[in-house]
């Protein structure tokens, strides 16, 4: 998602979206949309986007597409968050181009945020041509766009309709990855001689990290293997504290025994 691009502005003036219909679908309280698309902003990838959202507001649902609704002059990434934030569902549509997108990672992170720490099923995976998902994205079942819209549309309106808290559960227990999501990083550059050449910000590495798997029958093994070497079995004769209590103690003895032969 290429936000603020001059193609995407030319496009959004010459392309208004139609009158909305007099009557919608309710919305559930603090919701403004039902469903909040992500997608790259290249030609062929809008055009699909614009396509199913005419089709899902001529059925009744409002729809976010940022290119018209996001707030102008407010920072993307607080965009990102007030809107899906302000949507039921968030669709997200895979691409080639989609994962070269920092904005589109942004909003795929955000939105697995959100569905994992309020247990609500509300992301709608969908691949639009070849390409691959996300890791963290895997175990979720997606929706096949690259065949006829008749054929695959029944599927995606049955996700969007759904009840957002119908039986969620936590898969691979990944909720940790996201509970600092506003840990977000600020990266400047002073190399102007005018002030800051640039200014961006950006999700650290370690919060899209994966998990570690492992087997805890292979870590106990090797667990018992350091704790069966000579170091650790004769940490305590080596360890200089114990050495100081046992000269002292036989110190101690020594002068109790000379002063009792002495008094003899």
């Amino acid at each position: 998602m290429d936000y603020g691009s001059t193609a995407s502005s030319e496009i959004a003036f010459n392309e208004p979206r139609p009158p909305p219909l007099p009557e919608r679908l309710p919305l559930p309280e603090g919701k403004d949309y039902h469903v909040f698309f992500s997608y790259r902003n290249t030609e062929e990838d809008r055009k699909w986007t614009r396509n199913v959202i005419t089709e899902l507001e001529n059925r009744g649902f409002k729809c976010c597409d940022h290119e018209l609704d996001f707030l102008p002059g407010k920072e993307i990434i607080q965009n990102i968050k007030e809107y899906i934030k302000r949507s039921v569902k968030t669709v997200l549509v895979f691409s080639k181009e989609y994962n070269e997108s920092l904005y589109c990672k942004i909003e795929v992170h955000y939105s697995l945020h959100m569905s994992l720490s309020e247990h609500k099923h509300i992301l709608i995976p969908v691949k639009r041509e070849d390409c691959e998902i996300p890791e963290d994205l895997e175990f979720f079942t997606w929706i096949d766009a690259r065949q006829d819209i008749v054929l695959w549309f029944p599927q995606f309106l049955a996700a969007i309709k759904a009840p957002v808290d119908a039986g969620f559960t936590q898969p691979f227990l990944q909720f940790h990855k996201y509970e600092n999501f506003d840990t977000i990083f600020e990266e400047t550059s002073t190399s102007s001689c005018c002030g800051e050449a640039f200014q961006t910000r950006y999700i650290p590495d370690y919060l899209r990290r994966s998990g570690i798997d492992f087997n805890p029958e292979v870590l106990t093994e090797h667990v018992a293997k350091v704790s069966s070497t000579r170091l650790v079995k004769q940490r305590v004769f080596i360890n200089p504290t114990r050495l100081i209590c046992v000269i002292a103690y036989y110190f101690i003895i020594d002068f109790f025994l000379g002063g009792l032969l002495l008094m003899v």
